[in-house]
């Protein structure tokens, strides 16, 4: 029943019904009916003596009604919770005779909520904890008790979170233990607490707190603050800090792993071995026995169902195929895929950095480049960032620096990922033999690696000679400067190449003369210019090629002739070298001798004993007498390495061995990993040959491995 009916029931129900006969409650319940308060108030007053629960109960309902000058919640609520309480007191025929003016239990119940929701209206008004608190506890009955309960509680734990501090929190929790809010109270405690005690971030405050507090639930956050800390510096001595003076610490597992990843990136197996001599036992002994017994071993990538995973050299399963690509182990790292996202693992399938990078690239020396939402950073072999993935570009480690972009302009960093050099430069160079070239305004110099000019930056471009000479450049000439960038030698040269038995090439107009170091013209035969002579002209093995009156002919570097100037053409080579005569290649002996007749489109040295020719428009491999090693049949050849060469014929791959077929024509990709495995790609699948075999390497079949 609505709770206001129900009241408004006890209050009037059955009135033209009462019994005739006249009493106290009668003429109280009549003068209520007719608003006469007065007497309404008196007569039940008088009643209580005899009455008491009918009595109380209209006394109730004066203080109760609004339309009156005793309106009073709390009598209100004195006289009902009187007229409950004296309810089983009365005679069961006093029950039945006030039944028909709404007295009945369920009535009596009725208008005791009915005054608390009036109570509460200004409880809410008041919204105050106190008034609150004194309702849930004077109306334990009320509807609106676990209204007032959650409303209470909200606003004590907002004053808690105005004061945030860990006391105020724990106050609360102390307070109200049984609120909705004390598991949130409780986790601000603990964070205030955490905040309070390690606000200045400090080592020691970090320290401190987990001696304090060793239940926090934020122990864990203040022990790796500890470890990241302490091994910031990412050294192996760190890290040895770290073990020897801040444990127990739930980390240590995870420093004795990067301490061994930085201690072998150089990997090698020796490096393994090493560390579990200086370390001897320690928690990751599993993993240095697992690297070490895998140091040597040979993984091979292989496809299943368009997934990757590894098998060994016998072409058993080691890693099962999980990875959507993967790439050979380099270092004994392998850059996999899961999701679209990049990761590494080890030998033994552990992940060492997470999937979420766009790209990573191999790892030289421990550190890898990688990408991440069109940026680039570097990772050591544990994952750490040792540059963060905001970088335009990053170039690769040469002499422990690498060069970085950062809005436009490039700068310097070294293994650790300390800025070395500012970002003041507007294009840079690896290093080499301490020094980089750099940009700045369209003009090049060199610096160190502290960033100190070895060549201001005056030059239209700059390359280093030798250790003490540089060629620059100076409205489209070249000359010869000192490290200070004075110039010995004026820009005068179309072209300069590069230092080769004492003397570097020359182009002036079309002439082409030998300097030594200093600058001084040592040859100048009225050789001319002709393409591609600055590699050509270079000395290899001290000899030359070289062009007078539009024949090729061979110098030593004392400009004596070794080859009469006859040809036409004259490709690299220095016991033997082929050259052209009408059009038509052929191959010469050091003295000018006729090897292999002149009767081929082209001819390149192939080998050491082998020559490249074309003839009809394919080609063939000769060898030094002219005999046919392989058929002019291909498109393209070349050295796999001493032995083994690579032909391509229709757009597909084959291999030949001392002449002799080894793999056929049929596949679209053939590589050679670690000089001993060849592999091969056909229609997407991945296989592979042993060259210490001279087999096939066949994956063994396991059913849904």
């Amino acid at each position: 029943m609505n709770l206001k009916w129900a009241v408004l029931l006890a209050m009037f129900v059955s009135f033209g019904n009462a019994p005739l006969y006249a009493s106290k409650i009668d003429r109280a319940y009549k003068a209520l009916n007719s608003y006469d308060y007065f007497k309404a108030k008196k007569l039940f007053a008088k009643a209580l003596k005899y009455n008491e629960s009918a009595a109380a109960q209209g006394l109730s309902l004066i203080y109760y009604r609004t339309d009156n000058p005793f309106h009073n919640y709390d009598s209100a609520l004195v006289y009902i919770l009187r007229s409950i309480e004296s309810w089983d007191l009365t005679k069961e025929k006093k029950k039945e005779k006030f039944a028909p003016y709404g007295f009945t239990q369920d009535s009596l119940i009725a208008t005791r909520q009915a005054i608390s929701t009036g109570i509460f209206r200004g409880v809410k008004e008041e919204a105050e904890i106190a008034s609150y608190t004194a309702f849930i506890n004077d109306h334990p009955w009320a509807t609106q008790k676990d209204a007032a309960i959650y409303t209470r509680d909200s606003l004590a734990f907002f004053d808690a979170i105005e004061e945030n501090t860990s006391g105020a929190y724990k106050s609360f929790a102390e307070t109200y233990p049984n609120s909705l809010f004390v598991e949130m109270a409780m986790e601000n405690f603990y964070d205030t607490q955490f905040i309070e005690q390690t606000g200045d971030s400090s080592l020691e405050s970090f320290v401190d707190f987990v001696q304090k507090h060793p239940n926090s639930p934020l122990k864990p956050q203040a022990e790796d603050k500890i470890f990241e800390m302490v091994t910031e510096p990412n050294t192996i001595e760190s890290f040895e800090n770290f073990i020897n003076n801040y444990v127990p610490n739930r980390n240590l597992d995870k420093a004795w792993e990067e301490m061994f990843q930085l201690y072998i990136s150089d990997y090698s197996k020796q490096s393994v071995a090493q560390f579990l001599e200086q370390y001897g036992h320690t928690p990751v002994n599993e993993l240095v026995q697992r690297e070490l017994m895998f140091a040597d071993s040979i993984l091979l990538p292989i496809s299943d169902n368009e997934l990757y995973g590894f098998i060994n050299s016998a072409g058993e399963t080691v890693i099962p195929a999980l990875y959507e690509s993967v790439s050979f182990f380099n270092e004994g790292l392998s850059l996999v895929v899961r999701d679209e996202k990049y990761g590494v693992i080890n030998k033994s399938n552990d992940v060492l950095v997470d999937f979420k990078y766009d790209a990573i690239y191999d790892f030289i020396d421990g550190l890898a480049l990688v990408e991440k939402n069109e940026k680039m950073g570097v990772i050591d072999r544990n994952g750490r960032l040792i540059l963060d993935c905001v970088y335009e570009d990053i170039g690769n480690y040469s002499e422990g620096m690498v060069y970085a972009v950062l809005g436009e302009k490039y700068g310097y960093y070294d293994t650790k990922g300390k800025l070395k050099v500012d970002h003041i430069f507007d294009d840079a160079y690896d290093f080499s033999e301490g020094l980089a070239k750099i940009e700045m305004d369209g003009k090049q110099g060199m610096i160190d690696t502290t960033g100190v000019f070895e060549v201001p930056a005056n030059f239209s471009s700059i390359r280093k000679l030798d250790d003490d000479t540089y060629v620059y450049e100076q409205n489209g000439k070249y000359g010869l400067m000192d490290h200070n960038g004075h110039a010995f030698v004026e820009a005068l040269y179309d072209d300069i190449g590069t230092l080769s038995s004492g003397l570097v090439i020359a182009r002036i107009d079309d002439k082409v003369v030998y300097l030594d170091v200093q600058g001084k013209v040592m040859i100048d035969d009225q050789f001319e210019v002709y393409p591609n002579y600055l590699l050509k002209g270079e000395f290899h093995d001290s000899i030359a090629i070289v062009v007078r009156d539009g024949k090729y002919g061979r110098i030593d570097n004392t400009n004596k002739v070794v080859t009469k100037f006859r040809f036409d053409n004259i490709g690299l080579g220095t016991n033997v070298f082929p050259a052209q005569k009408d059009e038509d290649w052929g191959l010469f002996s050091r003295s000018g001798k006729t090897m292999i007749s002149i009767a081929y489109q082209s001819m390149v040295l192939l080998g050491e004993d082998l020559v490249l020719a074309m003839k009809d428009d394919t080609l063939g491999v000769l060898n030094y007498t002219g005999e046919i090693v392989l058929p002019f049949a291909f498109d393209e050849v070349s050295m796999l390495n001493e032995e083994l060469i690579l032909v391509k014929q229709n757009g597909l791959e084959g291999v030949y061995n001392k002449g002799k077929l080894l793999i056929p024509v049929e596949y679209d990709q053939i590589g050679l990993y670690k000089e001993d495995y060849l592999f091969l790609i056909e229609d997407g699948e991945l296989s592979y040959f042993s060259l210490i075999e001279n087999d096939w390497i066949k994956k063994e079949d396991r059913g849904n491995e």
